[in-house]
């Protein structure tokens, strides 16, 4: 499940984003191969302001996919809200609610009188993170919960809450 050694991923990653990594968590290495340990993968602008998460290992296709899905979800925010910030944090804030609710098979509430499409989208989302699906839709919905958060504000729930590992500055062991 190493996506980024897929050509393609690494190509694409190449030229829509600056790679960047932090040591967050522990794993043992006996000689090249590599005991425990986990990832996630974080999508940013320039500030460390989080546009998409990917916690967990996943294959090239399914980091390709979000990579993709979180270029194409920013550069649509930008292309309808360029110089209204909210604008911007409020369509990426509903893009994550629409992907979780796609996830789990939900589609669009129906009309309801007097209220938005994304206002009915955000009523039908769950008031505390979901347990019991699975790593990518409770990143969706921290998303949702918490647009476009600083890296610093979100890094500790992805690591603990969603992957359930423990946050910690001891070494990399090697046998």
């Amino acid at each position: 499940m190493n996506a980024l050694a897929n050509e393609k991923v690494g190509d694409y990653v190449a030229s829509h984003f600056v790679a960047a990594h932090k040591k967050v968590g522990t794993f043992q290495k006996d000689g090249d191969n590599k005991n425990g340990g986990n990832v996630a993968t974080y999508f940013c602008l320039p500030d460390e302001t989080v546009i998409h998460v990917i916690p967990g290992p996943v294959d090239a296709d399914a980091f390709l996919r979000e990579a993709h899905w979180a270029v194409d979800v920013y550069e649509s925010a930008m292309m309808e809200h360029n110089d209204e910030p909210d604008g911007v944090k409020n369509y990426i804030k509903l893009a994550h609610a629409i992907r979780y609710q796609a996830d789990h098979g939900r589609g669009v509430p129906r009309q309801t009188k007097g209220t938005t499409a994304a206002n009915r989208i955000n009523l039908q989302m769950p008031r505390s993170m979901p347990r019991g699906t699975g790593a990518l839709a409770q990143a969706h919905w921290l998303m949702w919960s918490k647009p476009m958060p600083q890296l610093g504000e979100i890094y500790r729930t992805v690591w603990t809450e969603i992957l359930g590992e423990q946050v910690t500055d001891v070494p990399v062991v090697t046998r």
